[in-house]
């Protein structure tokens, strides 16, 4: 966990127990709360899906042809024992659903790896 999360479930759990806060302090236990509930892997999800205009079109590009999957679905993509998670983890989990590029991306390495035992020999014979 990052250092930001914990401080700030150290504030919720400090302005938490307070039974009169200040508005200042009202404030920044509202402020850790979102800081900390925004990191859930269902916001995260909701934030991607509810995503417009270029930033939908970029979420269509990293599917391809698939379809935006549902919740228990892009739940199975993430990595286990991990508790908070940003866009970028998302956005990575809804790649893992583009078997196209993933084959297209190990067939471009096997290419690679052919050409180059392929050079191998061919420098031997010389």
């Amino acid at each position: 966990m990052s250092n930001q999360i914990n401080k700030a479930k150290e504030s919720i759990k400090t302005l938490s127990n307070k039974e009169t806060r200040t508005n200042y302090e009202s404030v920044r236990l509202a402020n850790a709360i979102f800081k900390v509930e925004s990191k859930t892997l269902s916001k995260v999800y909701k934030e991607l899906k509810t995503a417009e205009g270029d930033l939908k079109n970029a979420i269509t590009e990293v599917l391809g042809k698939k379809t935006l999957p549902s919740f228990a679905e892009f739940r199975t993509k993430a990595k286990e024992g991990k508790e908070f998670f940003s866009v970028w983890d998302g956005l990575n989990m809804l790649s893992k659903f583009n078997v196209k590029a993933q084959l297209a991306k190990k067939a471009k390495t096997q290419q690679k790896r052919e050409a180059k035992k392929t050079m191998e020999v061919v420098k031997k014979a010389a």
